[in-house]
């Protein structure tokens, strides 16, 4: 009988251990995830005020430039790139124009692509008529994806028209300093294009001044 009682204690301690471990390593498992989690969530109101202050500076000078007749000055665009460069921001004219502000970023997002190491990082591409693109880059592993979110000025607002997410199919930092990237938009409801799909060719003037 008293044999009986000891394998009984015993046998409900052992569960009793067994419960109490399922429960810390449950504890264990929850708590990874809430930082994974919380990491996430950080992140994400990072690149929304990241996003926001940007199309903001955009929007203060296309509401400038309309009311003095000179959205497409080159003057203008040049004092947008200026005011983006002085906030941190890495920004490119679409004509490859004017020279690339904070293009350092750019330099050492391009040695994380060859490194194969994790990084990130902002462009801002300005175009003429009121428009820009801003492409927040990935790299993992040597892999490059690319959120690419198109406005266009009008009405005192920045209207977000088109926003894509896409894989680098080509990458490319050349010898005399330009970067050529390419890869796949899909366009849906995009008051852009009329068709689906289209490819999209990239090259950005690092350290020079235009292309001809």
């Amino acid at each position: 009988m008293l044999r009986k009682k000891k394998v009984i204690w015993k046998t409900c301690l052992l569960v009793i251990g067994a419960l109490l471990v399922f429960y810390l390593v449950g504890c264990d498992h929850r708590g990874a995830d809430e930082e994974v989690n919380e990491a996430g969530n950080e992140k994400l109101k990072a690149e929304e005020k990241e996003g926001g202050e940007i199309v903001e500076i955009c929007r203060e000078s296309y509401t400038k430039a309309e009311k003095e007749g000179k959205l497409d000055d080159l003057d203008m665009i040049r004092e947008l790139l200026d005011k983006l460069g002085e906030n941190g921001y890495t920004a490119v004219d679409s004509e490859n124009q004017m020279n690339m502000t904070e293009h350092e970023k750019l330099l050492q997002f391009c040695e994380a692509v060859e490194a194969k190491k994790r990084s990130c990082m902002t462009v801002v591409e300005v175009a003429g008529k009121g428009s820009c693109i801003i492409r927040k880059m990935e790299t993992k592993s040597g892999d490059v994806k690319i959120i690419r979110s198109y406005y266009v000025y009008g009405d005192g607002k920045m209207e977000l028209s088109s926003k894509d997410t896409y894989k680098a199919e080509s990458w490319e930092y050349t010898e005399d300093g330009y970067l050529m990237f390419s890869g796949e938009l899909t366009l849906k409801d995009s008051y852009e294009i009329t068709r689906d799909k289209m490819m999209e060719y990239t090259a950005y003037s690092i350290q020079g001044t235009s292309f001809g």
